[in-house]
């Protein structure tokens, strides 16, 4: 529950609106009720004006309260999903890309099914509310009446309680764990979609895939639901067996020893009969909460293992006799980035990959070819350099200045990059006027005018082959003006021709303008145009060209 009171932070003035004017229906409510019953058991003369104006005027309080404590939680519902789907989103883009690398799958379920379980928990709280005013009022009510048969009727309902709370432990227990396992469901499903091509074409693949990794962890995830539902389903069947043994044993009582009279049994079991409703409502919201818990605490697990403070980290000098060093000639006022022993291994596991100790100098307006085998660390180097990553040790510098925690946000918005994985978006109205202006050359340098246009600030269309998709990436970095491009191997999937756009157009074209250029490539045959090649293994620079 704290989780979720956090969560309303900012709400609590609408929060004991909506409250106040549940409380308020359900005195209504236990109003409207009260007026039946005298109205039914009325001995004398009955008015049917004065009964008409009492009790419909009742109604009207009770629509106009329901319905302010309606709008309240609507306004809170609206207001607390929003913030927290923006603030969410802040922490993910706030935060170190290599742990949001780690957790994609499980980003996307927590900003849709855990908002819309706290959703529909909060659009809950009207009629809970409402029904537990309604219960306490009919209680009070009963007091007046009998005070023996009110004190009999709240022990039973403090029963019913203990029983729910006592049994919405195993349903805490089993949402949890069901909450937990849908994250790789998620992950499963993800890769069905995505991977539709390689499944279909093989059917070894198709069948492992289905059968022992989806059919087995559906089965799991399903096994956790089946138990959360029972568990629910029981402690409502618990509720209606303890009130009908209640009314059972009542009956019994009445009968064999008269503790109330026949007639005042039959206008309780009609004031009892108005409880179950609102009773079992509320009864049902501890489940809920539950079920609310599990996914707060997904919520909260993607804001522990995500760093609160992205930067970089504590910096400390490291060396390495094998590295290879850099020539001491270079004029210092030309340096553009430096990385002095820097040092970077993946959290995790004790045999995690390990980058450096790395000294790199890269001079303005140079060109930079990063040139290794697979796992040999390129892409996890242009990480650092661009501070996706951030070393544990050692030393990044911009401009003879060491970027810090306060200066890594601008230190990122100097680069451009293109990674093997990168992301084609459609918008960009984050652009300039000077810069959208730019599209229709960039467009057909890359000779993608004829496919695609500038509508709106948007791309025409992004339905495009994966080739094409890269060309249209390269135009959308080149629009954008940045000081240095990084290109994570992006001639890999390039035909021919297309390589040569990119090395007798594009890189000329960046050249002249000034920018500064980190490419890596397994293709070594445009390396003369570089003004500096490194090549790395193991996570080390191995050799230096220049």
């Amino acid at each position: 529950m704290r989780g979720l009171v956090r969560l309303l932070k900012g709400s609590y003035f609408l929060l004991f609106g909506a409250i106040v004017s549940s409380v308020v229906t359900g005195l209504f409510s236990t109003l409207i009720i009260r007026e039946i019953h005298r109205s039914l058991n009325n001995t004398g003369d009955f008015e049917p004006a004065s009964f008409a104006v009492l009790f419909f005027s009742m109604i009207a309080a009770y629509l106009v309260a329901s319905l302010l404590a309606s709008f309240s939680i609507a306004q809170i519902n609206r207001d607390t999903i929003h913030k927290l789907r923006l603030l969410l989103a802040e922490k993910v883009l706030g935060t170190s890309y290599e742990h949001v690398e780690n957790m994609k799958s499980n980003i996307l379920p927590v900003l849709t099914d855990d908002l819309n379980h706290i959703s529909n928990l909060v659009n809950r709280l009207p009629s809970v509310t409402t029904g537990l005013a309604t219960v306490i009022g009919i209680l009070v009510y009963l007091f007046w009446l009998s005070p023996l048969m009110g004190f009999i009727t709240f022990s039973v309902f403090l029963i019913v309680f203990t029983v729910n709370y006592l049994n919405v432990q195993f349903v805490g227990k089993y949402s949890r764990l069901n909450r937990s396992h849908a994250n790789m469901i998620y992950k499963l499903i993800e890769g069905l979609v995505y991977g539709i091509a390689n499944l279909m074409l093989h059917t070894r693949f198709q069948d492992r895939y289905l059968n022992r990794k989806l059919r087995k962890d559906s089965e799991i995830q399903t096994k956790w639901y089946f138990r959360e539902t029972i568990f629910n389903s029981l402690n409502n069947r618990l509720n209606d067996v303890i009130l009908m043994s209640f009314l059972g044993l009542i009956i019994l009582l009445v009968y064999q020893y008269e503790i109330v009279s026949v007639s005042f049994f039959n206008t309780y079991l009609t004031l009892i009969l108005f409880m179950l409703a609102p009773l079992g409502t509320v009864s049902g919201f501890w489940g809920t909460i539950k079920r609310i818990e599990a996914s707060i605490i997904q919520i909260e697990k993607l804001g522990i293992t995500l760093d609160d403070k992205p930067g970089i980290a504590s910096i400390h000098e490291v060396s390495n006799e094998d590295e290879i060093g850099y020539p001491p000639d270079q004029n210092e006022s030309e340096l553009q980035i430096e990385l002095k022993d820097l040092y970077f291994r993946y959290r995790g596991e004790e045999d995690a990959f390990e980058l450096g100790p790395i000294n790199l100098r890269l001079k303005k307006s140079s060109r930079l070819f990063i040139e290794g085998g697979n796992g040999s660390g390129k892409s996890t180097l242009i990480k650092v350099i661009c501070g996706l990553y951030i070393p544990q040790k050692g030393k990044l510098l911009y401009n003879n200045k060491e970027v810090d925690r306060k200066g890594l946000v601008q230190y990122r918005d100097r680069f451009a990059v293109v990674l093997t994985d990168s992301y084609l978006f459609d918008d960009l109205n984050h652009l300039t006027k000077e810069q959208l202006s730019k599209a229709p050359f960039y467009l057909s340098m890359l000779e993608m005018d004829k496919k695609v246009s500038i509508n709106d600030g948007c791309f025409s269309s992004i339905d495009l082959s994966e080739g094409q998709k890269k060309r249209l990436q390269l135009v959308h970095m080149l629009m954008e003006d940045k000081e240095i491009y990084i290109f994570d191997e992006w001639v890999a999937y390039q035909d021919r021709h297309s390589k040569e756009l990119f090395y007798n157009k594009v890189l000329p074209h960046l050249k002249e303008r000034g920018k500064t250029v980190i490419n890596i490539a397994h293709d070594y045959s445009f390396e003369n145009l570089a003004d500096q090649v490194i090549k790395m293994e193991d996570g080390k620079i191995v050799g230096r060209n220049h």
